[in-house]
């Protein structure tokens, strides 16, 4: 790890696209089983450095490990996506498509009734996958575990992570009323007033009130609910509050529809 970040650092301080990455080295061949032996002690780190038209290439300043080697590569190796050259000519020839893609269907009902069952069948399991999908993120609340488990992947690896990352983690980490809040915030944004952080949720609300009146009612009851979850004894309602959230938004993106 001292070779390999000393050799990043260097690269990045004058410019060059560098990066450490960590794994293991090959380990040690085990003839009678036919296949390399890799252990704990393999692990290994090494630097990459990025090479425009190349990609990221590994190096090994290590002292103790071997130099990678780097066979050299033909010119005359036909690129499997490129055109085939005729051997006479020399001339790039496409080659043809099976005649059997040529054809086109004549349209027959038979045809049609498979094709209207075929996309009914698609539509069926795209329908089925989305609802076992919400299923599992609400069964075993995905949607909360899964940022916090990137985080703590992020700084396992010695990584900061993404602001992304952070706010996904903060909004898991609201409540449901303070979730409901934000829909304030974000139609103060969507009409071109976002707020600093040292305004008070009072004040967001009267200024929201100022530029979307339409909305003064259900702003108003979602201040309600918030002050009295965050700072009484008594429990918000959700229900009213995540329903005046919704109209918020709404009213906030009717404004901007109507606006030239």
């Amino acid at each position: 790890m001292y070779y390999a970040s000393a050799e990043t650092l260097m690269l990045r301080s004058i410019g060059i696209p560098a990066r450490m990455t960590v794994g293991f080295v090959e380990g040690n061949y085990d003839e009678k089983e036919g296949q390399y032996v890799v252990a704990y002690k393999d692990s290994h780190a090494w630097p990459e450095v990025y090479f425009p038209g190349i990609g990221w290439v590994e190096f090994e300043p290590t002292s103790n490990q071997v130099p990678i080697e780097r066979p050299e590569t033909k010119n005359n190796i036909a690129d499997a996506t490129s055109p085939t050259q005729n051997a006479e000519t020399g001339l790039a020839v496409n080659p043809q498509p099976p005649h059997s893609s040529q054809k086109r269907l004549d349209g027959s009902p038979a045809e049609n009734k498979t094709n209207l069952y075929g996309s009914i069948l698609i539509s069926a399991l795209i329908l089925l996958t989305l609802v076992l999908g919400i299923f599992i993120i609400r069964r075993y609340s995905l949607n909360e575990r899964l940022p916090v488990y990137l985080e703590n992947l992020y700084e396992q690896r010695g990584n900061i992570p993404p602001h992304w990352l952070k706010r996904w983690v903060r909004w898991t980490q609201l409540s449901s009323i303070e979730r409901a809040f934000q829909a304030i915030n974000l139609s103060l944004v969507w009409l071109g007033h976002p707020q600093p952080a040292h305004i008070t949720s009072q004040e967001r609300a009267e200024v929201l009130i100022k530029y979307l009146p339409s909305a003064q009612d259900q702003t108003l009851l979602l201040l309600r609910e918030y002050h009295a979850a965050m700072y009484t004894s008594r429990a918000g309602n959700d229900s009213a509050a995540r329903k005046a959230a919704r109209s918020i938004l709404l009213k906030t993106l009717q404004n901007r529809k109507k606006k030239p």
